[in-house]
Parts: C-alpha cells; structure tokens; sequence
C-alpha cells in the first residue's frame, strides 16, 4: 500500500505545482502546461475545420410539418433533401390529410438524406372498414345495410368461407380481408370466414332437403334460417291442390349447406301457381326491381286494398336483390301492391 500511495505522489509532484518546487521546477511545469495547452488547442481547431468542411453543407434542420396537409408537408421534406415516411391513420381528431406527428422533431439538425417519419390523418374513423370479427352474417348485413347507402359501397357482394375454430362460436366471422381500418373507398371486395365450430364437434352437416312438393313457404323457411339464397319463377295453371308448391329445384337435394355456402350458388325453384290466388283469382303478374345488397335481406309483397282493411301476403322472400321478380296480384281495380323491406314499406306500385 505504502509503494502505491509513493507512486501516486511521485505522479502527482511531476504533474502539478507544490509548495516544494523550486522556482526552476515551477518554470519547467508551466512551459509543459504551455505546450500541452497549444496541442489541445490544435487538435480542436482542426476537429471544428474538419467537420465543418465535410458536413457543413451535408446538414439541415428538420422542418415543422406538423398541421401541415400532406403535400405541402412532402414539399417541405423534399426541399431539405429529406426522405418522407408516411403512415397514414384514421383518427377523428384531425381533419383527412392534416400531419399530426413527426419523428424527428422539427429544428433538429440532421444530416441530408435522413428519414422524416410522420402520420397523416385518414379522417373519421367512419370512413374506415367496420371490424366484423365476432358478428353473424347476419348482424354484419344488418350492420352495413343501416350505415352505407349502396353509393357508399363498392363491393356488391360478399364471399363466405367456413372453417373449424376452436375459439370462435360457430356461425361467428373469424377474420375479414381486407382488415378492418381498410379504407372505405378502395374496398372493391369483401370475403369473410366463419366458424363451423370445434373440429372434434359433431360433424354431421344439415343437408339441403328435397323441395319438390313441398310448400314454397317451408322452403322460404328452412332458406332463411340457413342463410341460404335462392330465386324462383312461376309457372300458371289449374293446380288447385299443388298451388304453391315446388315443382323443381337446381340444387340436388343432400348437398351440404356449407358446400352451398362456400361455392355461393343460388336455388332456382319453379313453383306451381293456381289460377286463383285463395279465392281471389289472378289477374296478373307483376314485375318488381328489388335493389341489389352485398347480404340476403327480407322482402314481402302484399296486396292491400284501397281501405286498407285487406292485406294479403303474396310473397315473402329472402333476396340478395339486383333483379326484377314477377309476382301475382288480384282485385286490380281496388288494390295496389306494397313491399316491405326488412319490415319497412318502401314501395307502392298502383295496379
């Protein structure tokens, strides 16, 4: 211990003044510190040369593109030669294209060539696709049916697949592409998977029933229930007893309902009408234009006399719509044809 502290004094004598120097010591030690000082100055000025000759004009400060739309803001960034990193958001606390953040902050020096990362606002979240996970097909068509109007879509259908989840009821959307934030305005389709359940669940599938002779409204029934989608016409004769029964259908009996799903075929039926409607004979048919949604949605037809104390239910389907569709009416001088949409009347046609 006692040799450390003598060397650590012996440093400390030959580097710094003491009271022990003589007069020629401390002269020596000064034209050291002298010497010492003037190559630390050099070394300095020729550092603060060096840098500012080879970056002096390689650096800028960031500019303050925050508030700024989104082209103005690329302007800026471009004219410091500057690199842009957008990330567009939704958010509805600022208004479409306004830049809201941007990393690095604005005065930081940097040099040329640097990335300028900032978010830009995609508007109101409304404008982004709904996250439909966890919905029924049916909660997500009464969903887009009440929120866009048909000029807001640009998709006309949606694509169903199904596929076993342990996780997620069956019947439930399981995931949705495009994901959900997509902007609006560029989702062109629209494809969503279901859950059929667990896997080591019960496999035994419902099987689509043969319909021939068999009821219209039962198949009307059994469709609607099964999310199924189907289109018919009439054929007109005397059949009293067979009135309004199937005579055919395009789907073989004892398909999966899955299958039909997933292939997304429609269930033509030819049915049987009576020339008499009841006990009200037909007059006629009439053509009706239903409007075309991606999801099926109801449609019932009556005839309502002009008191309307008389509502007769001629048809009631379940409709994809985008074509037109014959249906029978009667007493064409006092009644007229209404059509309910999801239980709200939206057309009157006079006969």
């Amino acid at each position: 211990m006692n040799s450390f502290s003598d060397i650590f004094s012996n440093i400390f004598s030959a580097i710094f003044i003491t009271s022990n120097d003589t007069d020629e010591d401390k002269a020596r030690k000064i034209i050291r510190y002298a010497f010492l000082g003037s190559i630390i100055m050099i070394g300095v000025v020729s550092w603060a040369i060096f840098v500012f000759a080879t970056f002096g004009d390689r650096v800028v400060k960031v500019p303050n593109v925050q508030g700024d739309n989104i082209y103005t803001a690329l302007q800026k960034i471009s004219d410091r030669d500057l690199i842009a990193d957008v990330d567009a958001k939704y958010t509805s606390d600022y208004p479409e294209g306004v830049v809201y953040f941007q990393n690095p902050t604005p005065n930081s020096v940097v040099k040329k060539g640097r990335v300028v990362n900032f978010n830009v606002s995609l508007g109101s979240t409304a404008n982004a696709l709904p996250d439909f996970r966890g919905m029924t097909v049916f909660e997500m068509a009464d969903f887009i049916d009440k929120k866009y109007s048909a000029d807001d879509l640009k998709f006309s259908s949606i694509q169903t697949k199904y596929e076993y989840s342990d996780s997620v009821e069956r019947g439930c959307i399981i995931r949705q592409t495009p994901a959900e934030g997509t902007p609006m305005k560029t989702v062109t389709s629209l494809e969503v998977i279901i859950s059929n359940g667990l896997e080591s669940a019960d496999k035994t599938e419902p099987t689509l029933a043969d319909y021939t002779n068999v009821d219209f409204a039962k198949a009307v029934s059994d469709l609607s229930q099964a999310g199924l989608l189907y289109n018919f016409t009439f054929r007109t004769g005397n059949y009293i007893r067979n009135n309004m029964k199937i005579a055919s259908q395009s789907v073989p009996a004892g398909m999966p309902y899955r299958q039909i799903i997933e292939e997304n075929k429609t269930i033509s039926f030819v049915i049987n009408l009576n020339e008499k409607f009841g006990v009200y004979p037909i007059d006629g048919m009439q053509s009706i234009m239903l409007p075309k949604k991606p999801l099926p949605y109801n449609v019932k037809v009556q005839v309502v006399d002009k008191t309307e104390t008389s509502r007769v239910t001629v048809l009631d389907i379940l409709t994809r719509g985008g074509s037109a569709i014959e249906v029978p009416y009667f007493n064409k001088d006092n009644s007229k044809l209404v059509v309910s949409i999801e239980g709200q009347e939206d057309t009157e046609i006079s006969l």
